[in-house]
């Protein structure tokens, strides 16, 4: 299938809070799906030019 890694800006597969298993690219997908924001992401997408990555899978269904 096709890859989604070219969709993040760190590699998937050596982020810290990825379990030590390799997930999927669509078990990855659905595990930033299901995230809430903190505060503090929320306080750093004001700021940024993107919006966070849970955000633009969320907006994708």
């Amino acid at each position: 299938g096709m890859s989604l890694k070219p969709l993040f800006i760190d590699d998937p597969d050596t982020a810290k809070d990825i379990d030590p298993e390799r997930l999927s690219d669509q078990e990855l997908v659905e595990k930033y799906k299901r995230e809430e924001l903190s505060t503090k992401e929320r306080i750093m997408e004001f700021f940024s030019s993107h919006p966070n990555i849970a955000k633009r899978l969320q907006a994708l269904e």
